[in-house]
Parts: structure tokens; C-alpha cells; sequence
């Protein structure tokens, strides 16, 4: 070691300007990142989900629709409304991006002429010129309040709430014909934003003229509103995170050295990270846009480790250059173990199926190598170049008030209480885990302050369901969704479907445009009878109401080009990811019944079925993380025993915030998957350090008490330090309006704190209560006794 720091002190000023070059060269490369907030990056590239979504809007277009909610007081069938309808829709069709506007105005009415009953007619349902009319306006009340077509989707039951559906144009395709050349992705995903931001400025135009508010939900606001949160996050809580940082390290520290040294080594770690991440192409993402402080947070430990054993050596007497050997031969062991620990529990992360959380574990996991490669490399050599002379400040330690309420004494009295009360405490919350649910839904990644979340619950709470299912039924001949068997059960599905689920609020597919041709043309046919009597004349209503329909609204969407598989679509309330997932089997499994099949697609449905792979995550990361974990503690320790007593006070703190979570009924997204797989890499990074402090004490042959003295001396601090450090970090996520960060605040943060409990309490009460069953502890340790070279308290 004496070389290796020889050899650093030869070529400091080499090292720090190469890692100065690295820098400058990584800065212009992160530059290149860009940011996806879309649908698609929490899947695979080949995933089958993705592919069966692609393939649903290559056949029946997409289902990206911005919904747009408004309420009048007294009724929406009044001139001052209705004009605001047509102005908000005349503006939306104004926009190439936008492929069709439906509301009120625009549906399409069918009705036989009063005048000749042979004649069937299908026109606009509201004539603006007629708005003065009152006598107009309420008949169109009326008919609308009873039309079931449009009831609970464009009109409330009310009548005081409306809503105007835009859908998009495929951007890739009317943009590249345009332009002669073929989009990229990212000027796609740009395109959404712009569109987004040109909706938002006509409604607020519109907003100004007639004084109502109009609330837009879909899932091109919910992609433009994960942007808007990562560029705040970025610009506003980053900075946040490390003035936190400083103010900790200050505290500490109380020298601008203190703060300096470390923060610099993981900052640049940060930047370097970022610099492989935008190498291998990665974009940046809700989750990943929080690198740099995930690296900070991480590789502050180490780096404050390495800081505070030199400041205590430097402060003992020794010279600068002896000090940082000695730094080194006293913190080599912890401080890779901790970082290997670390870097296992983020890369478990990698096998996930979501892609957000596997590249997250990849980067954070190569981020940790970094970090401890900086401070073993980049700190001894800003030492040996600035700290040559001058002597550190002490440093603050837990010692004096643990010790003056009698830490050790207490634990050693009280062993078998402390642990016995710790484990049946951590049994009967961990219990909870029994009841633990998951949830993908993503309109619940939103704080409800963010306007996609309050669009959509507006809409749940006013008119109709947010959450759309496209259910695809195959009919297996050609033109078979015109046959009269099909349409009936379509009808009893339809039927069934309501009475199963109550959150099912509106369907809509051809099955009604055929009813009410049929109720149209022939009034008299016989009871019960819904559709035509045979493929032919239904085929005949049909192509009746495609010729009446005005240019631009077509059937192409509700139908394949064989016209052999239907679209059927649900509009029904937010709901937990479980709850879509029992509707998406109750409805295949209907139809499975019948003889046929159907297959539940759209975006609802994609975000649904992402729950198994949460949970997949969840159970697979976290039993990687462990096992991997538990084989690597086995090595160092070589003691079945004393690697159980590592283990348990980790995985118990782990248990007691998942049962807690079921006990509550919290379901487990994202966010706490995640944080439930890291925060074991975190956690047992005090314990490895009280362990490598508990063998040096053995070593020297010192007594209980004595024992967890010296620990408490020489590691305490740096332990309640790197909590408290970790935990003021990634409390800035409780102030992010995506979920799912806050959500692994939350997690992380209460974990760390029970994992730093048991570590001060169970462990060492766990060991106490060994030390009494047995003769020895293994690696040549006696058992506890007095010794004549430290006293009953140090």
C-alpha cells in the first residue's frame, strides 16, 4: 500500500489532470442525452406487450386521444357552451397533428326523416344556427340524456358536463410525407410536446373568452407532463440534493476542506456516469434523470469514510502521507465490500423487464465501481497536493452522549429483551407482506397537483371513465363481425361486462351504429331483435351510414380491412393495475367461453400487465440481491453464525416497511420496488462496518462492553453519518410530483433508518446473546472475557 501511495504522490498532478480532461470530454458527450417520457420506454424493444400495441394501431390506428372536460352550471345545451365547443374544435382541426375532434356538435345523429320514413338520416347533432332557440336547444337535451351512444362519454347524465375527444395523427407518417424524410424518434416524441403545448394554449385562449376551465387528460398530456416534472426535478431538486449534501458535510466537517474533497469525488463520478450512460445510447427518463444524485448519495459514504478515518489519523499525530496509507489499510475491506454490496443490490436491477429500472440498476451499479475508483484514486491525491502541512479540524462524533446514557452496558444487560421485543416486533409487521398488492397504473405516477392527474379524476368524477380498454374480438371468418350470431354476443358481452365490473362506465363499438340503423329502418321488428337479420343487411346499414358520414369521420377504426376482427372499446374509472388485470381475464376468459377469443390491447391494458413484471422484479432482484449478498458476507466472515447475525438485522427492516405496506393497503409500484431491492445494498453497508470494527476488538481481545465501545468510536459517526446523509438526499424525491420517486423516498429513507436501529441495537445484542451460547466466535476469536487491557466502559 506504502508504493501504491508513492506512486499517486510521484503523479498527483498527472491524475488530477487527466481526470480534468475525462471531465471536459464526458461534459460535451452528456450534452447529447435526451429525455423519453413516453408509453414505450418501460418495455423492451421486442417485448410481445409492445409488439401486440404496435400491431393494434398498424390495424385499427392508435389510441392516443387528448380528452378535453368542461362544465357549465346550468346546462351545456345554451349558445355560450356550444360556441365554446365549436371554437375550441375549429382550432383543434386547425392542427395537422390532429387527425379527427368528436364532441357534441360533430356526433353523428341518425334518425328517420318525419317526412319521408323511407329516408334515414345522419347528420351533426347540434345545428349552431339554431342555438337562440330554446325550444331546439332542450329537445337536443332530451335526446341526448337518453341517447346511450354518447350518454356518459360526450354528455353526463346531467346534461352539465361535456366532453371533446382529439385524436392524433400518426406524426411519423404526415410529417415524413411532408417533409420528403423519415422522422426520428426523438423529433416525434417532440412533436407530441409541441402539440400539447399548442392545445394548452388554445383552451387557455378559449379559458379567458367564456370563463370556464378546461381540463385535458390523455395519454400525450401525461407523456408532455412527465418531461415538464424531469426538467423540474432536474433544474430545481438536483440542486437542491447537493446543497443539502453540503450542508450535512458541514456539519460534520465544519471545514470548507470537508465539503470539498468529498463532494468533488462524486460529483465527477456523477458526470462520468452520465458520460458511459449517454455512450451506450441510453435516454433519460423520470427515474434516471436522478443519476447524479443516486451517485452523490451513494458514493458519499465511502468518500466520507475515507475522509473522516484520515482527519482522526491526521488529528492522532500522524503525517500526511502515513495517514493516508493508514486511511487506506483501515478501510480498504469495508469500503469495497459496502460498494460491492451497493453496486449488487442496483445490479440485480439489470434482469428486470423494465427497461427504466434495469438501466437504472445498470448505471447506478457501474456509478458505485466509479466512485470508490475516484476516492481511492482522486482523494489521495487532492490530500497529498493541498494537505501537505496544514492539520484538519476533529471531527463530531455519536460517542459522548451514546456513552454517557451507557450504550454498551445497556445492550449487553438487556441482550435477550432487545432482541426477542426487535424480532416479534419485526415478525408482526413483516406478517403484512402476506396482504401486499401491486399497481402499475400510471395515472397514480402523478402528485394530484399535476394537471394530467386532476384531468382525469375530473373526468372520472364528471362525466366518464379515463381509463380506456380496446378489446379486440375475433369473429375467425372474414366480414364475420356483420353476422347477426356475432352481434348478439357482442350484445350479451356488453351486457355481461357492466354487471361484473360497476366501474365500467361507457363501450362503444359498431355493434351500436348497426342497433340503431336497425331500430331506425325497421321500428316494428320484433322484441329483443338488436341487429339486422342477416349478414347482408347489416352489411347494408353499414356502408348507409359510411356514405352519410360527413368528410373526415370514417368506421376504419372500429374494424379491420377484413373486416373479421371488431373493436370494442370501454371507458371505465381508475382502478388499481390488479383490477384491470381480473377485467382484461374476465372478459378473454368470456369469450373463450363462446368459442371465440378476444385480446385486451391499448395503452390501459400495457400498463396493466407491466405488474407482473413489478412484481417479477420485486421477487426476483430482491432474492438475487440476497443470495449474492449472503455468499459474499459468507467469505469475509467464514461463520454460518455470524453471517445470520449480519443478515437478519438487514432483511428485518426490509420486512417491517413491506408489511407495514400491506397492513395499510399501499400497493407496491414502481418506486418501491425498486427501493426494496437497493435499500439491502445500503443497508448492510453499516454493518459490514461494525463487523470490521467487531473483528479488530476481537482481535484484541476486548470484552463485551469494551467491543462495542470501540465500534461505537471508531465507526459510529461515519454509520449515523452515511444514514443521515443518504436520507436528507433522497428526502429532495418527497418533493417531486412523480410518485414513484417520492414513493422511493419514502421507502429508502424509513428502511435506512430501522437498518441504522438494528445495527446499533439488535446486532450487537444478537452477538451478546451468541457470545452466551457459545465458546467462540471463529477466525481464532476467544470468547468475551475481561481483559486487563480495557476497562468495563472505555
Amino acid at each position: 500500500m506504502r508504493t501504491y501511495i508513492n506512486f499517486i504522490d510521484r503523479f498527483k498532478w498527472v491524475v488530477l489532470g487527466l481526470t480534468l480532461i475525462l471531465v471536459l470530454l464526458a461534459s460535451f458527450k452528456i450534452g447529447s442525452l435526451t429525455f423519453d417520457g413516453s408509453y414505450r420506454i418501460w418495455f423492451e424493444k421486442d417485448s410481445a406487450i409492445l409488439k401486440d400495441y404496435d400491431d393494434f394501431c398498424g390495424t385499427f390506428g392508435n389510441d392516443d386521444t387528448i380528452l378535453i372536460v368542461f362544465s357549465d352550471s346550468k346546462s351545456i345545451f345554451s349558445a355560450k357552451p356550444l360556441h365554446a365547443i365549436s371554437e375550441v374544435s375549429k382550432a383543434l382541426r386547425s392542427l395537422r397533428e390532429i387527425a379527427s375532434v368528436n364532441s357534441l356538435l360533430n356526433y353523428q345523429y341518425i334518425y328517420a326523416n318525419p317526412e319521408d320514413e323511407g329516408d334515414i338520416i345522419v347528420e351533426d347533432f347540434i345545428d349552431l344556427k339554431q342555438t337562440n332557440d330554446e325550444q331546439y336547444l332542450k329537445e337536443r337535451e332530451n335526446i341526448a340524456l337518453a341517447d346511450t351512444m354518447i350518454r356518459n362519454y360526450i354528455i353526463d347524465q346531467s346534461g352539465n358536463t361535456t366532453m371533446i375527444a382529439a385524436r392524433l395523427a400518426p406524426l411519423d407518417i404526415i410529417f415524413s410525407e411532408a417533409s420528403g424524410e423519415k422522422l426520428s424518434a426523438e423529433k416525434v416524441k417532440a412533436l407530441r410536446y409541441e402539440l400539447v403545448q399548442k392545445i394548452k394554449a388554445i383552451l387557455n385562449t378559449q379559458s379567458e373568452k367564456s370563463g370556464y376551465h378546461f381540463y385535458m387528460s390523455g395519454s400525450p398530456v401525461s407523456d408532455a407532463a412527465l418531461l415538464d416534472i424531469a426538467s423540474h426535478d432536474l433544474s430545481v431538486y438536483v440542486p437542491i440534493a447537493f446543497l443539502v449534501i453540503i450542508v450535512v458535510l458541514y456539519l460534520f466537517f465544519r471545514t470548507r476542506r470537508g465539503i470539498l474533497i468529498p463532494l468533488l469525488t462524486v460529483v465527477l463520478a456523477s458526470v462520468m456516469t452520465l458520460w458511459v450512460y449517454a455512450i451506450m445510447g441510453f435516454e433519460l427518463n423520470n427515474f434516471s434523470i436522478n443519476i447524479p444524485i443516486f451517485i452523490t448519495a451513494i458514493g458519499i459514504a465511502d468518500a466520507v469514510h475515507f475522509y473522516t478515518a484520515w482527519v482522526q489519523l491526521r488529528t492522532s499525530g500522524y503525517d500526511n502521507k502515513k495517514a493516508i496509507n493508514m486511511t487506506f489499510r483501515k478501510n480498504l475491506k469495508p469500503m469495497v465490500l459496502t460498494t460491492l454490496t451497493t453496486t449488487i443490490g442496483f445490479g440485480s436491477l439489470i434482469s428486470s423487464d423494465i427497461v427504466p429500472m434495469s438501466t437504472l440498476g445498470y448505471t447506478i451499479a457501474l456509478g458505485s465501481i466509479m466512485a470508490l475508483v475516484l476516492t481511492f484514486v482522486l482523494m489521495p491525491a487532492i490530500l497529498l497536493s493541498v494537505a501537505r502541512e496544514s492539520m484538519p479540524r476533529p471531527i463530531r462524533t455519536v460517542r459522548c452522549w451514546l456513552q454517557e446514557i451507557g450504550y454498551s452496558d445497556f445492550v449487553v444487560k438487556h441482550d435477550i429483551k432487545i432482541a426477542v421485543f426487535a424480532l416479534s416486533v419485526a415478525f408482526a409487521l413483516g406478517s403484512g407482506i402476506l396482504f401486499t398488492k401491486f399497481d402499475s397504473n400510471s395515472i397514480k405516477y402523478f402528485d394530484q397537483d399535476v394537471e394530467a392527474y386532476e384531468a382525469a379524476y375530473y373526468a372520472m368524477d364528471n362525466i366518464t371513465g379515463p381509463a380506456s380498454y380496446e378489446i379486440i374480438i375475433d369473429s375467425q371468418m372474414p366480414d364475420g363481425i356483420k353476422s347477426p350470431a356475432f352481434l348478439n354476443k357482442v350484445a350479451a358481452f356488453d351486457k355481461a361486462l357492466f354487471e361484473a365490473f360497476p366501474e365500467v362506465r361507457f363501450s362503444s363499438s359498431l355493434l351500436d351504429v348497426i342497433h340503431r340503423m336497425h331500430d331506425v329502418m325497421y321500428p316494428e321488428h320484433p322484441q329483443g331483435e338488436i341487429v339486422g337479420s342477416s349478414q347482408n343487411v347489416n352489411a347494408q346499414y353499414l356502408l348507409i351510414y359510411t356514405l352519410s358520414l360527413p368528410q373526415g369521420m370514417e368506421i376504419n377504426d372500429k374494424l379491420d380491412i377484413t373486416q373479421r376482427y371488431l373493436r370494442y372499446t370501454v371507458q371505465a374509472d381508475i382502478v388499481n393495475s390488479s383490477r384491470s388485470l381480473e377485467i382484461i381475464a374476465w372478459c378473454e376468459s368470456w369469450w373463450a367461453k363462446e368459442g371465440l377469443s378476444a385480446k385486451l390491447n391499448g395503452q390501459v391494458s400495457m400498463f396493466a400487465k407491466m405488474q407482473d413484471m413489478v412484481s417479477k422484479t420485486l421477487t426476483h432482484s430482491l432474492s438475487q440481491a440476497l443470495i449474492i449478498i449472503a455468499i459474499l458476507v459468507f467469505l469475509v466472515i467464514r461463520n454460518i453464525r455470524l453471517m445470520v447475525v449480519f443478515l437478519v438485522p438487514n432483511v428485518m427492516p426490509l420486512m417491517m416497511s413491506l408489511g407495514f405496506m400491506g397492513w395499510m393497503g399501499i400497493p407496491i409500484n414502481v418506486g418501491i420496488a425498486v427501493a426494496s431491492v437497493i435499500v439491502v445494498g445500503l443497508a448492510v453497508d453499516d454493518t459490514i462496518y461494525f463487523f470490521n470494527k467487531f473483528s479488530e476488538a476481537r482481535k484484541m481481545g476486548y470484552s463485551p462492553v469494551e467491543t462495542f465501545d470501540y465500534i461505537l468510536v471508531n465507526s459510529g459517526s461515519a454509520m449515523v453519518f452515511t444514514t443521515l446523509i443518504l436520507s436528507a438526499t433522497f428526502s429532495v424525491f418527497l418533493l417531486s410530483d412523480f410518485m414513484p420517486n417520492v414513493h422511493f423516498a419514502i421507502m429508502t429513507i424509513s428502511t435506512m433508518f430501522l437498518a441504522l436501529f438494528a445495527d446499533l441495537l439488535l446486532t450487537p445484542a444478537l452477538i451478546s446473546v451468541m457470545a452466551k451460547l457459545t465458546l467462540h466466535f471463529g477466525l481464532e476469536c476467544k470468547s468475551f472475557q475481561q481483559t486487563p487491557q480495557f476497562g468495563q466502559k472505555s
